[in-house]
């Protein structure tokens, strides 16, 4: 692409650093409604800061993880990952697998100014013995490349946590809204690294057991080139 910006190793680890001390660690940005072509891999570290807004006294939960994705077909990808509940005092308990599929629905040729639109499923397993819980998600990614290197994102998530793999009641889902962007930083010989960050919240419209939690996202991936 032209106009695209080329870095150093030296640039790529200084703001690497500098999304390390801004948001307390670093994140995965497989995030915009764009899927990889096929044939296309994809390695990101992650970082989730969570705090629950209805209790005036929580401290912020902490994950990190490791996931990759691959263009399976196109307008289709799929992701595996896993995070770490890197909370002092938690000893992993909200450590989880990950799977999802994504499937982007329009604009494949990523026609700048005009939206990507996606949607996605993702089956997510607390396995520490204190949770052992399934979340069922289902999320709706709208994203517009505003430039070849710039793509802002609205992502909103219809979710279920059950002890079933496949849900057996719907009466109290939680509902995510999330804004962000991806920024390409240029090629760096085989791998496109890519940052992105989004924050957002996560609650039951419902009012009911699930309190409002504020969702704090930053990370990097890099992606191998399109096929």
């Amino acid at each position: 692409m032209k106009g695209r910006i080329v870095l150093s190793w030296r640039d790529y680890f200084f703001l690497l650093v500098a999304v390390v001390f801004l948001f307390g660690c670093v994140a995965s940005s497989h995030r915009s409604g764009k899927t990889l072509d096929p044939g296309q891999a994809s390695m990101g570290i992650a970082y989730d800061g969570l705090i629950d807004l209805d209790e005036s006294d929580s401290d912020m939960l902490h994950l990190l993880a490791l996931d990759g994705r691959i263009g399976a077909l196109d307008g289709l990808d799929v992701g595996l990952a896993h995070t770490w509940d890197i909370t002092g005092d938690h000893e992993g308990v909200y450590s989880t697998w990950w799977g999802d599929a994504k499937v982007q629905l329009n604009n494949r040729d990523e026609v700048l100014g005009t939206p990507i639109v996606s949607l996605g499923v993702m089956k997510g397993y607390v396995y520490h013995e204190d949770a052992d819980v399934h979340i069922t998600s289902f999320p709706v990614t709208i994203s517009v490349p505003m430039s070849e290197t710039v793509t802002p994102y609205f992502i909103y998530r219809f979710e279920n946590i059950s002890p079933d793999f496949i849900p057996s009641e719907w009466t109290d889902p939680r509902h995510g809204f999330f804004l962000g962007s991806e920024i390409e930083l240029g090629s760096a010989g085989t791998f496109t690294p890519v940052l992105g960050v989004d924050v957002g919240l996560m609650n039951s419209l419902l009012g009911g057991e699930g309190n409002t939690m504020f969702v704090l996202n930053a990370g990097v991936s890099f992606n191998t080139p399109a096929k």
